[in-house]
């Protein structure tokens, strides 16, 4: 099982807040010309993501470009929806900005080094929740 997923308009869509769809569509009337803007925002948070993967973690990037790290999808989404929501100046609950303020920690974590994201083949995973094979626990000292 691989540690990258897909993450697409569709995805993002799927997540909008209920309460921010309405106002998508009114505004994609209003403004025709930016009908394929959530793609073309998707597509640059993806490749924001990578671009951070390839320069702090180890391991090789995932070859489908249209991926991310599973540890970072939910985080993606949230700054793709965040940043749309800027363009169409929609007043976000409150809540949602420690939302896109822990995105934004994830993926500098990423490029610094300090979150390593899994290979493409799914081996290191990171963090990992499995206890070790034996059962035996791991002591300080």
């Amino acid at each position: 099982m691989s540690n990258w997923v897909q993450l697409t308009e569709a995805e993002v869509s799927d997540a909008m807040p209920a309460d921010m769809i309405p106002v998508y569509e009114a505004w994609l009337v209003a403004n025709p010309e930016k009908v394929g803007r959530l793609a073309e925002l998707t597509a640059e948070t993806v490749a924001v993501c990578r671009t951070a993967v390839q320069s702090g973690s180890p391991w090789a990037l995932d070859p489908d470009e249209t991926t991310v790290p599973t540890s970072g999808f939910r985080h993606m989404i949230n700054t793709v929806i965040f940043n749309l929501g800027m363009e169409m100046s929609f007043d976000f609950v409150d809540d949602f900005y420690s939302l896109v303020t822990r995105a934004d920690i994830w993926l500098r974590g990423v490029q610094i080094g300090s979150i390593t994201v899994p290979a493409a083949d799914g081996t290191l995973p990171s963090p990992s929740y499995e206890p070790p094979a034996d059962g035996g626990r791991v002591l300080n000292g």
